[in-house]
């Protein structure tokens, strides 16, 4: 084909799905012709943005434009000297034998590899070659291109892929952290009690933090002891619960006075770390955190944790705690002040049964005792009949206090019996009620039944139920009673309702002090008490108690 230098060739110019460098590489360089020959062809070699290379199958460079000049720092003169064995690196070099003979193979190759620059740096390429006929000898034609920029931002988008991975980790650890620290917050507001929490706790604790030892410690201010109260060591090793220790005046002095935990990373620790330089001696832990508990800026004791083993302890793991411990001193607090509550409603309910007893079994007693000499009398004096029917009137105040005194140990004993639900405690109270005293005894309850988590409230509601059905016994001259508890908005509303003969409430009666005593133990739960009554049209006693201190029962 002969051409002049202005002559364009018969080019198809429709879109051509081939990548440039095929492009370049099948229309750039007509076969079997003189390359130098023709003057437009060279114009458009030099003036091409990639680095175009043509060297024969030994490597040896015939043929290169300006932009591969440029990209490498090397003169045309200087390239036609050098092999493409000299531009790869030492491990590209030596695979050169074997790209050969698959470009022989396939007639075209697309790889990638890093060229050496004149200053010795080193330049990631794309290497797109195909075999053409240079000269009437067979050559190829490679068109590089510096893929550096690809590269970085390839680097940049992994980089920023493992970053997003590290916060999708993070976040997903820390949403199982959070969920773990309100199960434990959860766990810990909702307990009836410290030993029937701790064991749940202990367990939770451990998938926020790995430990070997876990305890709770409290501080007697008075003793100036502290008091393990919960301990929970596989080992066995330590002070056992229920152990006191002498404490460590400085530590507690600094827990009072500046409120924050103690970390105690290695046995190695500053001295006011004494005590985990201590655990460290005598029971081989390696770290250890304690934990303030503190309410209202009062000094209660410390969660400890230990490990006899890596890794050490991290502020991290503290401030993951500081919120449960926060919430575990308010339980302790809790079950403080309800041992308290507990003591003072014995100590009522000794004075209530010392009054009991004094007015109702005591009288009845010195009854019985006068009419018993009264009998002894009238048999001396040998007065039979009458005699007779004294000794029947000791007996029926005998029989009528026997009953009394079993009504008070079957109240007492279902008002204290932790195993049994209100439910099936009232049912128990009201079959025995109603076989001793023939009265019949009706139970209705709300859907599902309830059972009051407080257990100082359903004592209490126990007793005012216990209290109002005495009343009935004794004064209503009822044949039928029914005890209605029914859940209203807030409020576990409780009526007992009798048939009975019923009376002017503004009139007071003998037995206002029951009354009276009956609205103390409501509002001592924080509940109202109420009477509702006529003459000849029965009683109602109701009783309201809020519903925060009720659940209902699952079953």
């Amino acid at each position: 084909m002969i051409v002049d230098e202005w002559q364009i060739p018969n080019v198809n110019l429709a879109p051509d799905p081939r990548c440039a460098s095929q492009v370049a590489s099948e229309s750039a360089f007509p076969r079997n012709n003189d390359f130098d020959s023709l003057g437009h062809y060279r114009y458009v070699f030099d003036n091409v943005i990639d680095a175009i290379f043509v060297h024969d199958l030994t490597g040896q460079f015939l043929q290169v434009n300006q932009a591969a000049c440029r990209q490498l720092g090397y003169s045309r003169d200087e390239m036609l000297t050098m092999t493409v064995q000299q531009l790869h690196n030492p491990e590209a070099a030596v695979r050169f034998d074997g790209s050969m003979q698959q470009l022989l193979r396939e007639g075209n190759l697309l790889i990638e590899r890093s060229h050496r620059r004149k200053d010795g740096s080193f330049m990631p390429v794309e290497i797109n070659a195909r075999l053409i006929e240079y000269k009437g000898q067979p050559a190829v034609l490679g068109v590089v291109r510096d893929i550096s920029e690809r590269r970085r931002a390839e680097a940049e988008i992994e980089e920023q892929n493992r970053k997003l991975g590290e916060l999708a980790l993070q976040a997903s650890q820390r949403a199982k952290q959070l969920e773990a620290i309100t199960e434990l917050v959860h766990i810990v507001s909702s307990a009836r009690s410290l030993d029937e929490m701790f064991p749940v706790f202990a367990e939770q604790t451990r998938r926020l933090v790995d430990y070997d030892r876990i305890s709770i410690i409290l501080f007697n201010a008075t003793t100036r002891q502290f008091i393990i109260r919960l301990v929970l060591d596989e080992s066995g090793n330590g002070p056992r619960q229920g152990m006191a220790m002498p404490c460590d005046e400085a530590m507690v002095d600094f827990m009072q006075n500046t409120p924050q935990p103690i970390l105690c990373p290695n046995p190695h620790a500053p001295e006011r770390n004494l005590i985990g330089q201590r655990m460290a001696t005598q029971m081989g832990v390696l770290t250890s955190m304690s934990l303030p508990l503190m309410i209202q800026n009062r000094f209660l004791g410390v969660l400890a944790l230990s490990r006899r083993r890596a890794p050490n302890f991290l502020s991290a793991d503290v401030q993951m705690l500081l919120p449960v411990a926060k919430q575990l001193a308010i339980a302790i607090e809790n079950a403080r002040l309800e041992e308290q509550i507990k003591v003072m409603a014995i100590r009522e309910e000794r004075d209530r049964l010392g009054r009991e007893m004094h007015d109702g079994l005591g009288q009845v007693l010195g009854s019985i005792a006068l009419r018993a000499s009264t009998a002894v009398e009238l048999l001396r004096q040998g007065q039979t009949e009458r005699a007779q029917a004294t000794m029947e009137e000791l007996a029926s105040l005998a029989r009528v206090s026997c009953s009394e005194v079993r009504e008070e140990i079957l109240g007492l004993r279902t008002a204290g019996h932790a195993t049994l639900e209100l439910e099936a405690a009232l049912r128990e109270y009201l079959r025995h009620y109603e076989h001793e005293w023939e009265i019949a005894c009706e139970l209705q309850v709300g859907n599902g039944g309830l059972k009051i988590c407080h257990l100082r409230g359903e004592a209490q509601l126990l007793r005012i139920v216990q209290e109002a059905m005495t009343n009935v016994r004794k004064h209503a001259r009822a044949s039928r009673v029914v005890l209605r508890m029914i859940r209203e908005g807030e409020s576990l509303v409780t009526t007992v309702e009798d048939d009975g003969c019923g009376f002017d409430p503004d009139v007071r009666r003998v037995d206002h002090f029951g009354l009276l005593t009956m609205r103390e133990r409501a509002e001592s739960v924080g509940g109202q008490f109420r009477v509702e009554s006529a003459p000849s049209q029965g009683t109602r006693v109701i009783v309201s108690v809020p519903c925060r201190e009720i659940q209902e029962d699952p079953r």
